[in-house]
């Protein structure tokens, strides 16, 4: 896995929420020694036991994702990729990306022993949905097995794609499986595109015939793919700020990069993510950061146009965090398929000990309205989501 071929759908970080005092010093994750030491009390917090004299095997993205390491798969991902640290570490052993071939092996034989979550036939569930109940959620190990892989199943016979309904009936089932497959809500309307890709042509055509992906996206009650792809967007955006942050300002996050550079430090993603939300200028402000340039000749870029006010870039990550994984939660079809700003309310209910600490966050920033403009979330306090 390199840096080219970190797989997202659309825009797909996962991002894990981190309280202060669990942030590294700068340049800590530039460090192979330190990403080795983590990698080895990963294993170890796991119950699986690496001799010192030998380098721990490197995890694949299912496995970080599942034990929530996005500090060390991202750190992993700013050196090169895997086969670039497998180098670093005297040729550490890669875990296999295909999960039938990573649960073979003997460490994670041995996770999968240790943890009731887990079993070989399945790729780990998202953390969200590791909370709940397997059995419950999913039936029995057999019939899961059966679901993960119903999309990529032969055509559909003739005569099937009959009505309107069948097509919604089959579009949920399709966002079931992704949803326990790649970490996706089951919630968010797919693009014509990722169907092709995920073996589901037929699924693609039939919706077309039946209207056409807004009309079904609509009567399915689903949030429409341009919206949660902004947001996933915004969300990634923020991240490859953060990281390029930690490696070039030394975790200052209130400075903003020339996007003229980032091409030659690494930062391709960033460059295009920035170009799609309005340029370095207007993102910059929207976020609450001084670019560089101005700082460094004593100009201050807030007061050229509109100030947004304060803001940071650990709160806005950690806020559509929550969003993304109270989205996770939701089954179709939703009463107003919206992506809405949460409310006190839904910090409260959370699983998530410190989401009620986003709302004094929020208040510090402008209060609920302001953020959800800022964020692109759609504000609407009343309603029963």
């Amino acid at each position: 896995e390199t840096s080219n071929s970190r797989e997202r759908s659309g825009f797909r970080p996962t991002q894990t929420r981190k309280t202060q005092g669990e942030r590294k010093s700068a340049g800590y994750w530039k460090d192979i020694g330190n990403i080795e030491k983590e990698i080895r009390n990963q294993w170890v917090s796991v119950k699986v036991s690496i001799p010192s004299d030998q380098p721990p095997p490197i995890p694949n993205e299912s496995l970080l994702n599942y034990w929530k390491r996005n500090d060390i798969r991202n750190a992993i991902y700013q050196i090169g990729g895997r086969e670039v640290l497998s180098a670093e570490m005297n040729g550490a052993f890669l875990v296999p990306g295909k999960w039938k071939e990573a649960s073979e092996t003997v460490w994670v034989k041995e996770v999968i022993a240790n943890d009731k979550f887990l079993d070989p036939e399945v790729p780990p569930l998202s953390p969200q949905q590791a909370k709940t109940k397997r059995e419950d959620s999913m039936g029995t190990t057999e019939s899961r097995h059966r679901k993960r892989w119903i999309q990529t199943s032969a055509r559909k016979q003739k005569g099937f794609w009959r009505s309107e309904e069948v097509v919604i009936d089959e579009l949920y089932k399709y966002l079931s499986n992704r949803r326990n497959a790649r970490g996706l809500p089951a919630v968010w309307m797919p693009r014509g595109n990722e169907l092709n890709d995920a073996g589901r042509n037929d699924l693609h055509q039939a919706i077309a015939r039946f209207g056409g992906s807004n009309a079904i996206c609509k009567k399915a009650g689903l949030i429409p793919s341009r919206e949660w792809h902004y947001m996933e967007g915004l969300y990634e955006l923020m991240i490859e700020l953060k990281a390029y942050s930690d490696e070039f300002f030394d975790g200052n996050y209130s400075l903003f990069p020339t996007v003229y550079t980032l091409d030659e430090q690494g930062y391709e993603r960033l460059k295009s993510l920035i170009g799609y939300f309005g340029g370095q200028k207007f993102v910059a402000q929207r976020l609450g950061m001084t670019h560089v340039s101005s700082k460094e000749d004593g100009t201050d870029n807030q007061t050229e146009q509109i100030s947004y006010g304060k803001f940071d870039l650990d709160f806005g990550i950690d806020l559509l965090e929550f969003v993304r994984q109270e989205s996770m939660k939701k089954n179709p079809p939703l009463k107003f398929p919206i992506i809405a700003m949460p409310t006190f309310r839904d910090f409260l209910r959370s699983d998530d000990e410190e989401a009620v600490k986003l709302d004094s966050k929020i208040d510090e920033y402008g209060g609920y309205e302001n953020v959800a403009r800022r964020m692109g979330l759609a504000y609407a306090p009343n309603s029963p989501q």
